[in-house]
Order: C-alpha cells, then sequence, then structure tokens
C-alpha cells in the first residue's frame, strides 16, 4: 500500500453477513464489502434475518452414536457440567453445558445415531 508492503489476514464471511471479508492488520478488524454497484442497490433492499438463538440446546457437533446422556429433565445444570457422550471415528466425545439452566427436554436416547447439529438435550 503506497509502495509498501505489508501483511494482513483476509477472511470470508462473518457470522451476520456470509458475503463481507473480514480484514485483520495490527489488531484491527474491519469488515468490507466488495460488489458492483447494481448489487450495491440490491442488496440495500435485502432485509436482515438474524440467525436463530441456539444457545438453549446442546447439538451433535458431528455425526455418531450417542452413548450417554448424563442429565435428566427438570434437572439443574452448571456450565461446564457434562450433558452428554459420543463416540465418532473410535472415540468418545463428551458435551458439556454451556451455561447453567434447567434442562427442559432429553430429545435423544442412548444408542440413537445421530447426525450433525440435531437437538440432543433443550434447556428452559
Amino acid at each position: 500500500m503506497n509502495g509498501q508492503a505489508f501483511v494482513a489476514q483476509v477472511e470470508r464471511g462473518s457470522v451476520k453477513n456470509p458475503l463481507v471479508l473480514q480484514i485483520q492488520h495490527h489488531g484491527l478488524r474491519i469488515e468490507a464489502l466488495v460488489i458492483s454497484p447494481r448489487m450495491s442497490d440490491l442488496y440495500r433492499l435485502m432485509p436482515y434475518k438474524p440467525p436463530a438463538d441456539m444457545s438453549r440446546f446442546v447439538l451433535s457437533p458431528m455425526p455418531g452414536l450417542l452413548v450417554e446422556v448424563c442429565v435428566n429433565q427438570g434437572q439443574k445444570v452448571q456450565a461446564g457440567e457434562r450433558v452428554a457422550v459420543i463416540e465418532a471415528m473410535k472415540m468418545e466425545n463428551v458435551l458439556f453445558a454451556a451455561q447453567d439452566g434447567v434442562v427442559k427436554s432429553v430429545q435423544a436416547t442412548k444408542g440413537d445415531s445421530l447426525s450433525v447439529d440435531q437437538v440432543i438435550v433443550e434447556f428452559v
């Protein structure tokens, strides 16, 4: 830039907008949207749809076999407490509660074959 070399990290997409470029340089992070003038006109007309709040759920991070469910409906759970165990590729993966809460329902049972992002436990 201006005849000087510099290094910046560039990533495509963000949580709010998959079209932006995130550029990081010396601790500063900006989001840039590089589009044509016509696309800019159309982009202004597109409504923003916020992502769904999935913080109340424990989801399966990978396909696998549900080996153990460590909580029951109505049980109080502390952040970091063990919630479920999934076996995938001959390895056991322990899922922990991200925050304190009370179990509203257990959606999967021991022995179930889970898919990615399948709900295991729902919190109130």
